[in-house]
């Protein structure tokens, strides 16, 4: 499984992600994105794993620019933790179609809850080369 953080530079957002990452410095595919192009480049190369995407959406702008990727998005597990709980910008959120959604006024543990659930919660995949075994039971 891996982790794409995204939060742009600013000061609350960048206390919430310092205190995500240092819960998940152990996992190797964790991978930070401050901009929305990098972000997107990202997301057209996708991995052969599923991700876990956090967004940091700090104003409207942000927020626009995101909604205008979300193609991009789609076969990704989505977190957002959204700057207010103004009932059009939960509305815009879920156009995302996250998973999970916080606010930057909230305990970031809780995210770490969701994402660690996320990943005990993956199935572990087989190998390419395990074929599916097919039983036809006659009677």
């Amino acid at each position: 499984m891996e982790i794409i953080f995204f939060a742009p530079k600013n000061d609350e957002g960048n206390k919430q992600l310092n205190s995500l990452i240092d819960d998940f410095t152990i996992i190797n595919g964790l991978e930070i994105y401050r901009t929305i192009d990098d972000l997107t480049v990202r997301l057209c190369n996708p991995h052969r794993e599923s991700t876990v995407v956090v967004l940091f959406i700090i104003n409207e702008k942000t927020f626009q620019k995101l909604i205008s990727i979300k193609e991009h998005l789609v076969n990704n597990k989505i977190i957002l933790v959204l700057p207010d709980r103004k009932p059009e910008t939960l509305a815009k959120a879920h156009t995302l179609r996250p998973r999970f959604i916080s606010y930057s006024d909230t305990d970031t543990i809780l995210i770490s809850e969701v994402i660690d659930k996320m990943i005990t919660a993956e199935p572990k995949t087989r190998p390419d080369n395990t074929a599916t075994k097919v039983v036809n039971f006659n009677y």
